[in-house]
């Protein structure tokens, strides 16, 4: 796994993109297409992921969005 400020850097490009997917890709059954936006968009800033990390840092971002919708 990532160490220090790379991996902040790394969830803070995910949480943004999960972020833009959301926005882009609304409706139900997308998770797919929002979870190749996501991939693509970490690959043209660079950043290499696994699959397992992709997905555990993809559910962290989402559940950081839905958190943030309850609160308001």
């Amino acid at each position: 796994m990532y160490s220090g400020l790379k991996e902040k850097r790394t969830y803070k490009w995910i949480v943004r993109s999960v972020y833009a997917a959301e926005q882009i890709f609304q409706g139900s059954n997308l998770g797919e297409k929002k979870k190749e936006y996501v991939l693509s968009f970490l690959r043209s800033k660079g950043i290499k992921i696994n699959e397992e990390q992709l997905n555990i840092l993809i559910e962290a971002a989402v559940g950081k969005i839905n958190l943030s919708k309850v609160e308001g």
